[in-house]
């Protein structure tokens, strides 16, 4: 683990608390294993970090923006490889189905997505059914990213 994120990391939640008044936490700064060739990236969400439970925060913020993770990384290259040859929709959203193996919810299918925004970042969120369908919450989401990564343009 780093101990520090990288400083676009940091200017990517000052302009999400500045455009929705929420302030995400850096989750977790991630060091990379470079034997394995994978390079460091920043995690940025409402999860309760290293809880025995999977909480993503208070229900106010789960209503608001559903279950995502923004994934801030150091080398875009990296993201690029990540993305590979899988087609997006028409709106940039790659889709997969898929359920958990076991728990309580085993079998019970989920959809995820996640979307690049700019060269180094990855918005991943997800719906607990297995429709492939964006709503408000996503839409609150992307448009904060959008915004961010126009900043840079």
């Amino acid at each position: 683990m780093r101990q520090k994120p990288f400083p676009r990391t940091s200017e990517l939640v000052e302009h999400f608390a500045q455009a929705t008044g929420d302030r995400p936490k850096i989750e977790y700064c991630f060091a990379g294993i470079p034997q394995l060739r994978v390079g460091p990236c920043d995690f940025v969400g409402f999860h309760e970090p290293w809880t025995d439970k999977d909480e993503v925060g208070p229900p106010a913020l789960e209503d608001k923006y559903g279950e995502f993770t923004i994934v801030v990384y150091e080398d875009e290259d990296e993201l690029a490889g990540l993305v590979g040859r899988r087609w997006p929709s028409r709106r940039g959203i790659h889709w997969s189905v898929e359920a958990a193996e076991r728990g309580p919810e085993a079998g019970i299918p989920y959809a995820s997505c996640f979307k690049v925004y700019g060269r180094d970042i990855r918005l991943d969120w997800s719906r607990d059914d297995a429709l492939k369908e964006t709503d408000e919450r996503w839409d609150r989401l992307d448009r904060v990213l959008t915004d961010f990564v126009k900043l840079d343009a």
